[in-house]
């Protein structure tokens, strides 16, 4: 595969906001499992990537812990909670997520509002939710997403995923699209 973009895998950015390299995976996560929304912690990312060729090599150093992913019905309530936790953290933080499937507004280390698709999160609903099996047994302090139904595992890691699908598109050009707003 390719990419038109450098990837922005620098940690504190990666750890502190959106950028297009967190869009990517995530986007490539959500899709293969076709969720409604991916959160990926900021942690489990860890390399940029210039323009040009994308490797094996270059994805397993992008996401080099082979995180099994696994989807897992959350409630609106908990997914707010969980995106709350990540908004409240000092950055830069390895526990601040990339998202996909949503937007968020964040007022200094507040939660203000949250969209996912093109509608305001329903605390009272219930979302499939994509993530990396670190987060759903609690990594980073996110305990909150062991609650409720038991995370269902499709047997791939998150780089075996982003190398697939990565093979199926060929060129991506991911950009910084206001998933993340911080004030």
């Amino acid at each position: 595969a390719q990419t038109t973009v450098d990837l922005d895998g620098e940690r504190d950015n990666l750890r502190s906001r959106e950028t297009n390299l967190g869009n990517l995976i995530c986007d490539l996560l959500r899709d293969y499992t076709r969720a409604d929304v991916c959160l990926v912690n900021a942690g489990g990312i860890r390399a940029s990537v210039p323009a040009g060729p994308i490797t094996v090599g270059t994805v397993l150093k992008v996401v080099p812990f082979s995180n099994r992913i696994a989807t897992k019905r959350v409630s609106g309530d908990q997914l707010w909670r969980a995106l709350e936790r990540s908004a409240s953290l000092e950055r830069p933080a390895g526990g601040f997520f990339q998202v996909s499937g949503l937007s968020l507004v964040i007022d200094g280390n507040a939660l203000e509002s949250v969209m996912v698709g093109n509608e305001p999160l329903d605390r009272g609903a219930t979302y499939t939710l994509a993530a990396p099996e670190f987060l759903l047994q609690g990594g980073d302090g996110y305990e909150l997403l062991t609650d409720g139904e038991e995370p269902v595992y499709l047997g791939f890691t998150d780089n075996s995923i982003v190398i697939d699908t990565l093979k199926e598109r060929g060129t991506v050009s991911p950009a910084v699209e206001g998933r993340i707003v911080i004030r």
